[in-house]
């Protein structure tokens, strides 16, 4: 596989989740029937790529781990998060591969529990 339908393959994953983050941030500000419409568009956009071997994983809400298949931004202390515990609390961008094979690492913002004093 040529490194531009890689790079390609890439940029369409994160464009097609980036687009279906959008539309879940505005439909409560969109007519229904758009809503409906673009909810539907973007299903079939990302059901596209899976049918051909396009893997696009959000890992928000996920354990985290040493060795996940993430790029870790930024930790964050957050009084919610059980002791001891670590889960992914924002993706920013999502893991995309392509046949099992890893493209791209998510890059994420991993959420855990305050260091005690």
């Amino acid at each position: 596989m040529t490194e531009d339908l890689l790079s390609f393959l890439v940029a369409y994953a994160r464009e097609a989740w980036r687009l279906r983050e959008r539309i879940k941030s505005y439909n409560p500000q969109l007519p229904p029937d758009a809503a409906a419409a673009l909810e539907r568009a973007t299903i079939r956009l990302l059901q596209l790529g899976s049918r051909y071997g396009v893997e696009i994983i959000d890992p928000t809400g996920e354990p985290y781990f040493d060795g996940a298949s993430v790029h870790v931004l930024a930790f964050q202390e957050r009084p919610d998060i059980p002791e001891g515990s670590q889960v992914i609390g924002e993706t920013v961008q999502p893991t995309v591969r392509y046949r099992g094979q890893l493209l791209y690492p998510g890059e994420v913002i991993v959420y855990r529990s305050p260091r005690r004093a």
